[in-house]
């Protein structure tokens, strides 16, 4: 027989998730895996940083399982800077490993400062819309705006996030980042208003979230313009 009958020393990096967007100054969780052979027991570390860059951002510790074992490793960081950033996930090679080449990963992240612009329209203030409307308005990453199809025109006046009526062109729909849909009526939105929806998902790759209720939707948007884009 030739070779060896000991598995080849190896640290192999895997499975790393992070977000692919997130924000200046917000904790981005980068997390992956760690599987080894011929190295039980020892200790490994496994390093964050920016792939054009020398400097450590993260760093953590773990020790190697037995053959084949999986380890997860988690490394947490606040972006300081716009754009895309292209991040390395490294493990630092251990002595007599065969192969090096799989101990890194690299992801790009997009970091921004501009909020996630979101319109939230809604039929009738149900339970939903109240307890949205108070999650979005305080979450800073958000810039909220709502239409209460069924409010009086003093509404709008009185609450900072709310509009009096829907866009009125493609160009202010496709503004939005995100629309939510709250058992909103879809004859008090007409139908120019739904074509210009759905193109703001199919043409721009905006988000569409749909919220049911037992007035409106989805049953009423059965031969709309929107009914191609529920996922039922």
């Amino acid at each position: 027989g030739l070779g060896s009958s000991k598995a080849a020393r190896d640290a192999r990096l895997s499975d790393l998730l992070v977000d692919d967007v997130a924000f200046v100054g917000d904790v981005i969780n980068f997390r992956a895996s760690v599987v080894a052979t011929g190295l039980a027991g020892q200790e490994a570390t496994v390093r964050l940083r920016e792939a054009d860059k020398s400097a450590i951002l993260a760093e953590a510790k773990l020790r190697l399982g037995a053959d084949g074992e999986s380890r997860n490793v988690n490394l947490t960081y606040r972006p300081t800077r716009t754009g895309p950033v292209e991040f390395v996930v490294e493990v630092v090679p251990l002595a007599g490993e065969v192969q090096t080449d799989n101990n890194r990963m690299r992801r790009v992240v997009r970091v921004s400062d501009e909020p996630i612009r979101t319109l939230l329209i809604a039929g009738y203030p149900n339970f939903e819309f109240r307890y949205l409307k108070r999650l979005l308005e305080r979450e800073t990453t958000i810039e909220l705006k709502t239409v209460l199809q069924d409010a009086d025109p003093d509404y709008a006046r009185e609450d900072r996030s709310a509009l009096r009526s829907l866009p009125s062109s493609r160009e202010a729909w496709f503004a939005y980042d995100v629309i939510i849909l709250n058992d909103a009526d879809p004859a008090k939105m007409g139908v120019e208003a739904m074509v210009s929806i759905k193109d703001f998902v199919v043409e721009k790759g905006g988000g569409l979230v749909l919220v049911a209720g037992p007035k409106f939707l989805p049953l009423g948007y059965r031969d709309t313009p929107l009914a191609p884009l529920f996922p039922i």
